[in-house]
C-alpha cells in the first residue's frame, strides 16, 4: 500500500519539535501578586484599611508553626521607627494606617513592648538610686528586681493579652472575621504595640524630680496612646451589626487608664530631696518598742531617711509613718492629761439617769428620754454588730458626742468626712469616721474607730494623719479669709476600740506639716499625749455596754469636751 503526501505544513517541520516546558515560574509570579508586599496585595490592603488573617497565611504552613509568622517579622528598622513616630502625631495623614501599610508586622509591637519594659525598670531604678544617694551617700543601693517582674507581667499582659482577647471576642462572640472579613489578631497586636511607644520617652523624662512634671507627662502619654487606640479600635467595633458592641470602647479606655495610673504609682513615684533629717536612735526608751523591729542594721544608730516615705492616704498610715516623721505617742495618767481625776470631779447630774444605769437588755423607751433611748440603742447595736457592720461603732461615737454636748451652735458632727492634705508632694485624703467641724469647714475634733476590740488594725497612726490633715486644712481656711496661718494647733482626737474611747492631744506644728508635705524627716520630735480609760470590766470586748464603765466613760467624755473647747478656741475661724 502506498502513501501519497497531499499537503504539509512547513511551520511544523521547522518548529522545535516536542519538548516539556516548566510553568513553576508563572505560578510563583502569580502567587507573588497576592503576597503582602506586592502591588495587588497593597491595593487590597489600602482599600480595606486592615488585613485578615487569611490573607497573611503563607502556603500551607500551620497556624502554630514558626513559618506562619515569618513574614510578620520581615520588616526593616526604618519602617518600624516611622510607624512608632507616626503614633505621636494625631495630625499625620497616615495616623490610623501607618502600622498597616503596606502590611502589619509583629516585630515592631514586640520591640516596642520589650523596650518599654527595659525603660521602665532602668529609669525607675536610676531615680531610686539617686534618691538613695542623696538620702545617705554611704548606703549602697540594692536594685529591686521585683519591679522588672512587675513590668514584664503588666506590659506583656496589656500589650499582648488584651488585644488578643478583644480579637477573639470580636471573632467568635460578635462574628467579625467570618469568611475572612474582619479584624485580624496581627492587626490588633500591632495597634496596641505601636500605641505603647509614647511611654518609652515618657519613662525617661519621668526621672525629672518634679512630681507635677511627672503627672503632666503621664497625662500626655495616656492621652496620646489612648487616642491612638480609640481611633483604630472604634471603627472596627462600629462595623458590627450589634450596636452594644461599641460600648467595648469604654472597657478599653478604663483598662488603659488603669495601666497609666499603675505606671505612675509603681514606676514614676519617687521624691528627691537635698537633705533629709538627722540620725535617730531606735528603741531608745522614748520610741515605742515596736519600732525597734525596723532596725535591720548592726549599728544601733540608723538614719531615718532610709525609711520609705510615700504619698499614703490617712487610712493607710501605720506605725512606720509615725517613725518616719519622728512622731511618738506617750500614754499619760488622767491627772497628767486632764489635770485632775474626772471620776472625782465631773458630775453627770445633767444627764438622764437612765442613760448611765440602764442595762442594755432592759431598755424601756417609755421611762427614758429620747436621747437616752437613741444612744442606748446605738450602743446595743454596736455591741452585737457582726464583722463588716462598721457603721455601728461610728453611730455610737457620733451620738455620744451629740448627747454629751460637743455639737454646739455653729458646729456640726459629720460622718465619713474626708480631709484633703499633701503628703510627699501629692494630694491625698484622710478619711475620718466622725469629725466635728465649724460650718466654714474648720476641723475641731476627730474620731477614728476600730472595727472591734479584738481587731489587729491600729487606728492610732490614722488619727494622727487626720490631725495633720486638719492642720493643713484649717490653715488653708484661715488664709482664704485673710487670717495669718498658725504655727501650732493641738487637735483633740478620739480613737474607738469597740465602744471604748482613747483620748488624744495631737500637737501639729508647721515644721511637722512641712516635713510631711516634702517627705522629710523633721529634726524636732512630736509628742502625742493619750489617755486610756481604765475599766474594771471583765473582758476586753466590754465597753459602754457595761453600766458601771459607761458612767466612768461619760465623765471622761465630759472632761475631754471642756479640754477640747479650750484647745480649738485657739484656731477657730
Amino acid at each position: 500500500m502506498a502513501y501519497v503526501a497531499v499537503e504539509s505544513d512547513d511551520r511544523v517541520e521547522e518548529g522545535p519539535g516536542l519538548e516539556f516546558k516548566s510553568f513553576l515560574g508563572d505560578e510563583s509570579a502569580a502567587a507573588n501578586q497576592n503576597a503582602p508586599g506586592s502591588g495587588r496585595g497593597q491595593a487590597a490592603n489600602l482599600n480595606r484599611g486592615y488585613l485578615s488573617d487569611a490573607s497573611q497565611t503563607k502556603g500551607s504552613a500551620s497556624f502554630w508553626s514558626p513559618e506562619y509568622y515569618q513574614s510578620y517579622f520581615d520588616v526593616d528598622t526604618k519602617t518600624v521607627l516611622s510607624r512608632c513616630i507616626t503614633t505621636l502625631n494625631p495630625f499625620s495623614p497616615s495616623y490610623t494606617s501607618a502600622h498597616l501599610t503596606p502590611y502589619p508586622d509583629l516585630y515592631g509591637p514586640f520591640w516596642t513592648l520589650t523596650t518599654l519594659i527595659f525603660a521602665l525598670f532602668v529609669t525607675s531604678s536610676l531615680a531610686a538610686s539617686i534618691v538613695s544617694y542623696l538620702s545617705d551617700p554611704g548606703t549602697e543601693y540594692d536594685y529591686d528586681f521585683t519591679l522588672l517582674s512587675v513590668a514584664v507581667g503588666l506590659v506583656y499582659a496589656y500589650g499582648l493579652g488584651v488585644p488578643i482577647m478583644l480579637w477573639a471576642a470580636l471573632k467568635w462572640w460578635v462574628g467579625l472575621g467570618t469568611m475572612g472579613e474582619g479584624w485580624g489578631v496581627v492587626e490588633a497586636v500591632s495597634v496596641w504595640g505601636y500605641g505603647m511607644f509614647v511611654w518609652i520617652p515618657v519613662s525617661i523624662l519621668c526621672v525629672i524630680p518634679v512630681p507635677l512634671v511627672r503627672w503632666v507627662l503621664t497625662g500626655v502619654a495616656f492621652a496620646l496612646s489612648g487616642y491612638y487606640l480609640v481611633k483604630n479600635v472604634y471603627p472596627v467595633l462600629a462595623s458590627a451589626d450589634q450596636k452594644p458592641v461599641r460600648l467595648l470602647i469604654i472597657i478599653v479606655a478604663v483598662l488603659h487608664a488603669g495601666v497609666a495610673l499603675t505606671f505612675k504609682v509603681v514606676f514614676f513615684s519617687y521624691y528627691v530631696v537635698k537633705e533629709i533629717g538627722v540620725k535617730d536612735p531606735i528603741g531608745d526608751g522614748d520610741t515605742p518598742s515596736a519600732f525597734a523591729a525596723l532596725n535591720t542594721s548592726s549599728d544601733p544608730i540608723t538614719t531615718m531617711s532610709t525609711i520609705l516615705r510615700t504619698p499614703k492616704a490617712g487610712s493607710d498610715w501605720t506605725a512606720n509613718e509615725l517613725l518616719a516623721y519622728n512622731i511618738c505617742v506617750n500614754a499619760e495618767s488622767s491627772p497628767d492629761f486632764f489635770g485632775y481625776f474626772p471620776e472625782e470631779q465631773i458630775s453627770l447630774d445633767a444627764l438622764d439617769p437612765a442613760l448611765v444605769s440602764t442595762q442594755l437588755d432592759a431598755i424601756d423607751y417609755t421611762t427614758m428620754s429620747d436621747d437616752a433611748h437613741r444612744l442606748l440603742s446605738y450602743i446595743d447595736l454596736a455591741a452585737r454588730a457582726n464583722a463588716g457592720q462598721d457603721s455601728a461603732i461610728h453611730d455610737v461615737a457620733r451620738e455620744t458626742l451629740r448627747v454629751l454636748g460637743f455639737e454646739e451652735r455653729g458646729t456640726i458632727l459629720r460622718s465619713r468626712y474626708a480631709i484633703h492634705f499633701v503628703v510627699c508632694g501629692e494630694n491625698v485624703a484622710a478619711q475620718t469616721d466622725v469629725c466635728l467641724i465649724q460650718r466654714n469647714s474648720t476641723s475641731l475634733l476627730i474620731v477614728q474607730s476600730d472595727k472591734n476590740a479584738l481587731s489587729s488594725r491600729d487606728p492610732e497612726p490614722q488619727v494622727v494623719a487626720e490631725a495633720i490633715a486638719a492642720f493643713q486644712q484649717n490653715n488653708r481656711k484661715r488664709t482664704s479669709v485673710g487670717l495669718v496661718e498658725l504655727d501650732t494647733m493641738v487637735i483633740p482626737c478620739i480613737t474607738m476600740i469597740g465602744t471604748r474611747p482613747i483620748f488624744y492631744k495631737v500637737p501639729v506644728t508647721k515644721a511637722l506639716s512641712d516635713a510631711v508635705v516634702t517627705g522629710r524627716y523633721p529634726q524636732q520630735r512630736t509628742i502625742v499625749s493619750k489617755c486610756v480609760v481604765i475599766s474594771q470590766s471583765r473582758r476586753l470586748s466590754e465597753g459602754m455596754e457595761v453600766p458601771e464603765f459607761r458612767r466612768v466613760l461619760f465623765q471622761y467624755y465630759e472632761a475631754f469636751r471642756m479640754l477640747a473647747r479650750d484647745l480649738w478656741e485657739g484656731y477657730k475661724v
